[in-house]
């Protein structure tokens, strides 16, 4: 996975929404895991049909805290 510049990191942090590759890279972490959480449902996300168009930063925070309290 390509590194984004520091500025664009920053930018990505300060968000209200971001789409599933942006958080992917943002959170360093595989497209398919961010995917698998949203359809799974645990993680909310504008969908429409089969594409995931947005997540916000609130649902963000909560499942990255849902995740923290499972281990």
């Amino acid at each position: 996975m390509e590194r984004q510049p520091r500025k664009q990191v920053i930018e990505l942090l300060h968000s209200e929404y971001y789409r599933p590759k942006e958080l992917a890279e943002l959170l360093e972490l595989d497209p398919y895991v961010i995917q698998r959480a949203i359809y799974d449902g645990h993680l909310k996300a504008s969908v429409v049909g089969h594409d995931i168009v947005r997540i916000d930063r609130e649902e963000v925070l909560r499942w990255l805290d849902d995740r923290d309290e499972g281990n």
